[in-house]
């Protein structure tokens, strides 16, 4: 598991940004080729970013480069440039705004054919499909199903909010109870599939407060992380995504018990009064291993 509780949004065209994000506390770099260019800088960002990674590759972070739509004349380059000259530098690659499982279909067999060549194992690079439209929303379980590289499901609320005709408020929060239905969709998909998912951005970076309570209804519906658009944000998303110490202990508590037991025997173990079963043992194996990787198990 590698832990995506942020994924820092940082224009590639910006390299001041992407070395000041490495320092950050973000368990992920998401490098934008899309939405943060405009057209006519589009091919221009890409050189540089593909020259930026292979002269400057120690990261420390995982990185995710967010190529253009499928629907765009870019897309094709932007990931046979990539990762051509930086595959090995890349963990996943980001498909903006897709709606159809045949669109990763077509990235995950040109994806194939670009490592091959550029000596990257097949397979070794995620894609993480950018759902954010009524359509992408109706195909989720179709697309987390498509190809087997899939790494996680992110949720667009702008875009989202502009295909089903309503908007957001001033401070960024969403108008209607549509987003529970939509974010929950997607987080289901996700789950069945058995891969991460991802909230999107929550654009004031001053409202602290409100991205607090963002962050929390959208860990509430089952998300594993959320993008952020500044350092200020990423605090509090580490916080509120990383289990919290009382959850880890029992989760220890449980993992420890059953599997010094004889488990093939329903109810059989017992933690704090509660039977264990299979599916709350492995609940209480992905808690701890996410606090493992978050290193939150030295003083507990």
């Amino acid at each position: 598991m590698n832990l995506r509780r942020t994924l820092l949004i940082t224009p590639a065209s910006d390299e001041d940004l992407i070395r000041k994000g490495r320092t950050t506390d973000a368990d992920a770099l998401f490098l934008d080729l899309e939405d943060a260019i405009l057209s006519e800088r589009k091919v221009q960002t890409r050189n540089g970013l593909v020259e930026f990674l292979g002269s400057d590759p120690e990261m420390d972070k995982s990185i995710a480069v967010r190529i253009n739509a499928v629907t765009t004349k870019w897309w094709y380059e932007d990931l046979i440039e990539t990762i051509t000259a930086a595959g090995e530098h890349v963990d996943s690659l980001i498909v903006p705004k897709v709606s159809r499982v045949e669109q990763l279909h077509a990235v995950d067999l040109l994806l194939r054919q670009v490592e091959r060549n550029a000596g990257v194992e097949p397979g070794d690079i995620g894609l993480i499909p950018q759902l954010e439209s009524a359509t992408a929303i109706n195909n989720a379980t179709r697309i987390a199903r498509s190809v087997d590289r899939l790494t996680a499901l992110l949720f667009g609320p702008g875009d989202y909010a502009a295909s089903i005709g309503v908007g957001q408020t001033g401070d960024g929060g969403e108008v209607g109870g549509h987003w529970e239905y939509a974010r929950s969709r997607v987080v289901n998909a996700a789950r069945e599939v058995g891969i991460q998912v991802i909230d999107g951005m929550y654009p004031d970076t001053g409202d602290t407060q409100g991205f607090r309570a963002a962050c929390q209804a959208s860990r509430a519906l089952g998300f594993d992380g959320k993008t952020v658009v500044h350092p200020n944000q990423i605090h509090i998303a580490n916080e509120i995504f990383t289990p919290s110490p009382q959850d880890v202990r029992r989760a220890r508590r449980i993992y420890e018990a059953y599997t010094a037991s004889d488990h093939d025997e329903p109810g059989t173990v017992e933690v704090d009064g509660q039977v264990i079963d299979e599916e709350t043992f492995e609940m209480a194996e992905e808690i701890v291993e996410k606090a493992t990787e978050a290193d939150e198990l030295t003083d507990l």
